[in-house]
């Protein structure tokens, strides 16, 4: 059988995953040095804007999430509405907070600049780590019981254009591989 969209998305979800687990290697690095590498931090919010967000998030939006909404009613738009896509942009604010964190840095090596910055990377892989968690345990499973099995198939293979039409998927092999 070929892979799901299902499957696709949870083995995403695995990258994401280990991406987190650097992400707090990282930030514990920065409090045992007392500094904070900047560049490497500014990958990494490079790295979820186009990975975790730009590829990820988007084919769940625009695929998966837009496919329950139109047609699994109002526990739909509870999962997807009222909690997915909440926090999806909640991930997003933490991201932005991050980075106006770097500038901060960048212009005054404080303490308190260094620790905004450790709390918006670790906050961010916290909520990912829960939100992951719900998908995985309860929207992805309740989608795939629930919608019909040819809506399924033409979701993966929009995933599957999805994935080939991403060009940047190369330039992150390193970090995305399992």
């Amino acid at each position: 059988m070929n892979t799901t969209i299902f499957e696709t998305l949870k083995e995403e979800h695995d990258r994401i995953l280990t991406f987190c687990g650097y992400v707090r290697n990282t930030c514990a690095n920065c409090i045992e040095s007392q500094s904070v590498h900047v560049a490497e931090f500014r990958s990494m919010v490079q790295f979820i804007r186009d990975y975790a967000d730009g590829h990820h998030h988007r084919k769940e939006e625009k695929i998966l999430f837009q496919e329950m909404l139109d047609r699994l009613g109002s526990v739909a738009i509870n999962l997807v509405q009222h909690g997915m896509l909440v926090e999806h942009d909640w991930a997003r604010l933490l991201v932005s907070d991050l980075e106006k964190a770097l500038d901060a840095y960048e212009k005054n090596r404080s303490t308190k600049n260094m620790l905004d910055i450790i709390a918006n990377a670790v906050g961010y892989c916290n909520l990912l780590e829960r939100h992951m968690e719900k998908e995985n345990t309860v929207v992805y499973p309740y989608a795939q019981r629930n919608l019909d099995p040819g809506v399924v198939q033409r979701m993966t293979e929009l995933a599957e254009k999805m994935n080939r039409e991403d060009f940047f998927m190369e330039r992150y092999s390193d970090t995305v591989r399992k």
